[in-house]
This record gives structure tokens, sequence and C-alpha cells, in this order.
């Protein structure tokens, strides 16, 4: 009987020193990453121009400026939306972007009474600055005067 008493608090005693690791970890996993992971942030991209929207993907971006504040939230097959609600910006947005890369020039048009249509597109570099906001350069002149004008305004990551 003193051997099965021994044996069942070796048991619980394991027991209860694997649930002390796993809760253990648990713990160091939250403080690493906040929350649960759900504010991990990503490793900062590299200053200059942007090649591709992986670079920039899943972030809203604020207009800076005079004007109605305006977000940006760029999506990794090259979509960009716009808002003036942030709420909005990913999955209701008001204006949607295509875009289509060739090395550091992004060729933009968009389907927008903004814009005359058939839009002919404006072709820009988005610099990452080293403050993390995005510029927009036109490459050319852009026919379509209010996008050009939008974009000019500059863009601030939204914390």
């Amino acid at each position: 009987v003193a051997v099965e008493g021994s044996r069942s608090r070796f048991r619980l005693v394991a027991a209860a020193a694997a649930v002390v690791l796993v809760i253990g970890a648990a713990a160091a996993i939250l403080t690493l990453t906040g929350d649960g992971g759900d504010d991990v942030v990503a490793a900062s991209p590299t200053p200059g121009p942007v090649t591709s929207f992986a670079d920039i993907a899943g972030r809203t971006y604020r207009s800076q400026g005079a004007g109605v504040q305006m977000y940006m939230y760029f999506l990794e097959d090259g979509t960009m939306n716009v808002s003036a609600n942030p709420d909005l910006v990913v999955d209701r947005a008001s204006d949607v972007y295509t875009t289509r890369f060739e090395g550091t020039q992004v060729f933009i048009t968009m389907t927008s009474f903004r814009c005359p249509q058939p839009d002919q597109g404006g072709t820009y570099e988005i610099q990452l600055l080293e403050n993390g906001n995005l510029q927009f350069l036109a490459i050319a002149e852009d026919p379509c005067a209010q996008r050009s004008s939008f974009l000019q305004r500059g863009f601030a990551p939204v914390p």
C-alpha cells in the first residue's frame, strides 16, 4: 500500500510540474508577443523605394497635410484601399486602387468617378522614409489630378 501511495504522489507531482511548465511557457509567449500575438509587429522594412507591396502590406497609413484625413491600407496583391474612416479602410473602402510594379515604379489605376474613365493610370515611385512614412513620387504627369494631389500628400503609419 505504501508503494501505491508513493506512485500516486509521484504522478501527482509530475502532473503538477507539467502544468507549471505549460503555464510558464504560455506566460513567456504572451510576454514576448503582447496579448497573445494580436499586436505582434513585423520587422520594419528598409527605407528606400518600395518594390513589392509585401514590404508594406497589412499596414494602414494616414494622409498628411491639409484637407480631410484619409486612410490607405495596402494588400499584398497590390490593391490599395482608401477611406475617410479608418475602421472601414480594410473591408469597405470608398476607393480601391489597382497597381502593377515594374522595378521601383508602380502603375496605379482606379475605377472611380474621381478620375476620367477609362483611367489612363499614373506612374509613381513609393518611397519608404526613415520615419516609416510613405511618399509617392510622380514619375510622369498623372492624367487624374485628384489622384495625383491625394498621393502627393504623404502618408504616416497608423500605430
